[in-house]
């Protein structure tokens, strides 16, 4: 019994971990705040339509979108500007909170549907939650306040990267730990480009999942788990080859980085593929994280003074259109298959990128 009570404890565990299920958490936790604010005080599992759209109001103030009236003269603009016009949340952070609360309410039983006639069920699945998020969609567009798309990052910036990454790598005085971070850098923008992955998921890939090609012709990586791969059959697969052009190439880059890890006297055999490393230059068995790879993908740009808001998200998409305007792949269901992408929206946004 106790290795049954053990086995469940872990699994329970690994769901706690998972990005999402913290952010599920975080809402709940901030929903559970809400209601005992309002003068009835429900609990939970007695929230109403009317209770989630009232909090849905609540969280527009942590909102960043900036929504313009009719007369203002900021309207079509994009960022923050200077008028009086309100700040709400976009529209796809409501539906991602809407879609949460319908996944808490579903784990305490509330099931997926709502019933008016005895105010059962689950009530974020209601019409009337429903209607308000079109409500929000049509208020924004009419705003002119249209989706965020992530800047793709092309070949010329990743060169520009590199060259400032190997001049930081050419530099003798650095230390074992920032030697270690620039070729873990180096080899995960280049893979990431190449390879088109997820870069959340590409911090998840393991070392056992990385196999070389025969005859030294490249290597091979395949895995299972990420923000879209949950073990249901679905499988990233990509192969990389050598380049010509030495600067940009990802096969290079990857071997720098194992004779890095090899120097810091890491078994590079099993665990993450991409780590962290503390301040003592020990690297660590955890995989480095999204924010981690944001945050130096941003030192990058920014001490090259070429920010233009990219995103590891942007060196996906730059994959994507190049791969497309290379003539490489002949329809944009082929760069779905390259990159992993599984729905038709990806595909629409590619043809509009590139048309």
């Amino acid at each position: 019994m106790n290795d049954i009570n053990a086995r469940l404890s872990y699994l329970d565990d690994t769901q706690e971990m998972l990005a999402y299920s913290q952010k599920r958490s975080s809402i709940r936790d901030d929903f559970k705040r809400f209601l005992k604010q309002l003068p009835h005080s429900p609990v939970i599992g007695d929230g109403t339509p009317e209770d989630i759209r009232k909090f849905l109001v609540f969280k527009d103030s942590c909102g960043k979108t900036q929504v313009h009236v009719l007369l203002c003269p900021n309207m079509g603009k994009t960022g923050l500007q200077r008028c009086l016009c309100p700040r709400r949340l976009a529209s796809g952070t409501v539906a991602g909170i809407i879609q949460h609360l319908k996944s808490i309410y579903e784990f305490i039983g509330k099931g997926r549907i709502w019933f008016p006639h005895d105010n059962t069920g689950n009530p974020a699945c209601a019409p009337e939650v429903r209607l308000f998020l079109k409500a929000i969609k049509e208020e924004q567009a009419s705003s002119h306040v249209l989706p965020k798309q992530s800047k793709p990052l092309f070949v010329r910036k990743l060169r520009l990267l590199s060259i400032f990454i190997r001049s930081c790598l050419d530099d003798l005085s650095i230390s074992s730990r920032d030697r270690f971070i620039f070729a873990r850098d180096q080899a995960f923008f280049k893979i990431q480009f190449f390879g088109g992955d997820r870069a959340g998921d590409l911090t998840l890939t393991k070392l056992q999942e990385v196999k070389q090609l025969p005859g030294d012709d490249g290597v091979l990586l395949s895995h299972s788990f990420g923000k879209t791969l949950r073990g249901d059959r679905k499988v990233n697969c990509f192969a990389l080859k050598p380049c010509e052009d030495h600067v940009i190439c990802p096969v290079r880059r990857l071997q720098l980085y194992f004779s890095t890890m090899k120097g810091l006297g890491v078994f590079r055999d099993t665990g993450y593929l991409f780590r962290t490393i503390t301040e003592r230059e020990v690297v660590s068995l955890d995989h480095v994280s999204y924010s981690a790879i944001y945050d130096r993908l941003k030192y990058y740009l920014r001490s090259l003074s070429m920010d233009e808001g990219e995103t590891p998200h942007s060196i996906r998409g730059g994959c994507a259109i190049s791969y497309m305007l290379s003539g490489a792949a002949a329809t944009p269901s082929d760069v779905m298959k390259h990159v992993g992408w599984f729905t038709e929206k990806v595909q629409r946004d590619i043809q509009e990128q590139i048309y």
